[in-house]
């Protein structure tokens, strides 16, 4: 599982590198959207232009220089997950494909969904005595297709990232 920006290397560092140079922490956003070279080499230009006024400023700069290269590696998977999810919204060859699959999901769930209430009506309002393994059966039907929706939208028109 990928960790969260602030428990990365670099989400720390710009933590520890906040406290003296601010502007630093405006450089997050850069790697939320994708741009992780851009944003190491903004790290570098800031520290580097504020190193001659603080000699903290300058030894942040050198461990910076010094660990740079993990930094890349290391936000490889926010830069693989921005790509998908692009990737995943400007696919416009198989709209219609995203389409069909998007409306046959949505279709097998409210499907399952009206069995379930008419089972429900059938309990409650008629006292109808149904079979425990009949709702049992049709419960778990409803959560495949419900896990199969959630699936699809993410696959077909991009994962999000809020949690």
């Amino acid at each position: 599982m990928k960790k969260p920006f602030n428990e990365t290397k670099f989400g720390k560092f710009i933590g520890k590198a906040s406290a003296l140079v601010p502007e630093i922490v405006d450089v997050a956003v850069a790697v939320g959207s994708g741009n992780i070279s851009g944003a190491i080499k903004e790290v570098g230009d800031l520290l580097g232009k504020k190193s001659g006024q603080n000699p903290l400023i300058e030894k942040l700069h050198e461990e910076f220089e010094s660990t740079k290269h993990t930094f890349a590696e290391e936000l490889k998977s926010f830069e693989l997950e921005v790509e998908d999810r692009k990737d995943a919204r400007a696919n416009k060859e198989d709209k219609d494909l995203k389409k069909v699959m998007a409306y046959f999901s949505l279709g097998g769930f409210t499907f399952f969904s009206l069995v379930q209430f008419y089972l429900c009506y059938l309990i409650l309002v008629d006292g109808y005595k149904v079979n425990e393994f009949l709702i049992m059966t049709v419960s778990g039907n409803q959560g495949v297709f419900t896990a199969l929706l959630f699936t699809l939208k993410d696959y077909l028109f991009g994962g999000s990232m809020k949690k």
